[in-house]
């Protein structure tokens, strides 16, 4: 299997699974996440690495014409029947080229997931597409980082950025921090 195919097949087993002690870890994150989004009406949010839509929802409870970028065909399949009002494109971000302008772009869990050379190259296209950026990472310094390398349960598609590293990458693609919260550590971003 390919390293893509592998992310597909870990996400559609783990993602939001019930069974994953994670779990509370990612609601957290994502009730931030939700805190943070400001109100939309007549703005346009783009969500990459829409999974099963938790911030899909978000964005449409605030407003906003939403658009979600999703890998796997299952979820954007899921995301189309529920959320028939939202455009949902199924493709890898590392290959998705928009000339549309986004209000908002929301990238949350999934920057763990892109090589380090990927993942700067998807933040300089969102650079020249967006005002604000919401993006996070798995920080290998937090105690979850280390709990997680401790376990075993990094996979090799994971990519353990810290906080110096991804600031790094972000200020390098024109970004300019607004905001950070947590081990877990959100970012939320600015174009300069």
């Amino acid at each position: 299997m390919d390293y893509r195919g592998e992310i597909s097949s870990y996400y559609s087993e783990w993602w939001e699974n019930p069974k994953d002690i994670r779990n509370v870890v990612f609601e957290g994150l994502n009730e931030l996440v939700r805190g943070r989004i400001p109100e939309g009406k007549g703005k346009k949010a783009l969500d990459i690495g829409a999974g099963k839509g938790k911030i899909v929802a978000y964005l449409l409870e605030k407003g906003y014409e939403v658009t979600a970028v999703e890998l796997s065909k299952q979820f954007a399949d899921r995301l189309r029947k529920r959320f028939p009002t939202v455009r949902v494109i199924q493709r890898d971000v590392c290959d998705l080229n928009l000339d549309e302008h986004f209000d908002l772009v929301t990238m949350i869990e999934l920057a763990q997931n892109l090589r380090r050379e990927d993942l700067e190259e998807v933040l300089r296209k969102l650079a020249r597409i967006a005002n604000y950026l919401f993006i996070n990472i798995s920080n290998r310094n937090s105690l979850h980082g280390k709990w997680v390398e401790f376990r075993g349960f990094r996979n090799d598609f994971v990519f353990m950025y810290t906080p110096n590293d991804l600031e790094s990458m972000l200020q390098n693609a024109g970004f300019v921090r607004v905001y950070t919260k947590g081990g877990w550590i959100s970012y939320a971003y600015q174009l300069i």
